[in-house]
């Protein structure tokens, strides 16, 4: 989360600086995007989801069909 939020300031600081700033904050982000912190949110953050359809699914197989509208 800190990386994120790293970012968001650097690209705030890298619109002041011009297009080598924006440069700069390019580049940061494709190191951000390569990190194993940033694949690790990720693959957290499908987990999450999984769980959230799985349970959506369960209650679909326990609703009748006739209550689904």
């Amino acid at each position: 989360m800190g990386t994120l939020l790293g970012f968001i300031f650097g690209y705030v600081a890298g619109a002041q600086a011009g297009p080598e700033g924006y440069q700069k904050v390019r580049d940061a982000w494709q190191e951000i995007v390569a990190s194993e912190e940033w694949k690790g949110l990720l693959a957290g953050g499908m987990e999450l989801l999984d769980g959230v359809l799985e349970q959506r699914r369960a209650v679909l197989r326990e609703t009748p069909a006739a209550g689904r509208a």
